[in-house]
């Protein structure tokens, strides 16, 4: 005989349940739950390339920020540069001449100005005239200062527009008058004692009373004579002796 678990019946012995509370007399395998085995090699794929991203985003900011200190390095090496040629670049020297009571400055001779010198470190421009002559002819001087080796060989635009210059006599030098070198004032006489180009804007304000005063064989540099491009230009040509 054996006994009911539940209910303490008495059963018999190849009983498999309990009559009265029906309660299993056969043991219960118990059943283990199966278990699964996790997959960790999609994670390990995923943070490696999640690494693999966060180390190019470092490398290309280190690169990005590289090349901007470059291109700033250059920018302030270039400014630094300028700024170093601006302050290095010398000031153009003039040199001031007195003849007559009137005030003649002058400056160096650049390519510009003078277009056919050969050298140019002799050869120096009028810029400015202030005064007045007691004759009334402004004498423009051969060398500056007397000095035979610095050569008066340019008139600049505008050299004597501080004048009311009526009688200009060029010098043995001058080669170039550009401009309006005369101010614009009605010219009676003009000297030349050198074949010379004279910018047409330098007659803008003179009139048929305009005398040229040269000897017959000078020319303006292009070939033409100065006595048949006074009558050209609606001007008197008088011969002078040098």
């Amino acid at each position: 005989m054996k006994l009911c678990p539940n209910c303490k019946a008495e059963l018999d012995e190849n009983a498999h349940f309990c009559l009265r509370c029906m309660t299993s007399l056969e043991e219960k395998e118990q059943i283990q739950p199966p278990v699964y085995k996790t997959r960790r090699w999609p994670l390990v794929v995923l943070c490696s390339l999640l690494l693999v991203a966060l180390v190019l985003v470092i490398v290309c900011s280190d690169s990005a920020i590289s090349e901007n200190a470059s291109q700033s390095g250059t920018a302030e090496a270039s400014s630094a540069a300028a700024q170093t040629t601006e302050v290095s670049r010398e000031p153009i020297t003039t040199v001031t001449q007195t003849v007559d009571g009137v005030r003649y400055t002058f400056r160096p001779a650049t390519g510009e100005d003078h277009p056919t010198a050969v050298n140019l470190h002799n050869c120096y421009v009028l810029i400015r005239v202030e005064g007045t002559p007691p004759d009334g002819v402004y004498r423009v001087p051969s060398f500056v200062n007397d000095n035979t080796n610095t050569l008066v060989t340019v008139i600049a635009d505008g050299a004597f527009s501080g004048t009311d210059a009526r009688v200009i006599d060029l010098g043995y030098n001058v080669c170039f008058v550009w401009g309006d070198a005369f101010g614009g004032y009605p010219l009676t006489d003009l000297h030349l004692h050198e074949d010379v180009f004279i910018d047409l804007m330098a007659f803008s304000g003179c009139t048929e009373h305009f005398i040229i005063h040269c000897p017959d064989y000078l020319e303006n540099k292009e070939g033409s004579l100065w006595s048949d491009l006074a009558a050209d230009y609606g001007f008197r040509w008088q011969d002078a002796l040098i």
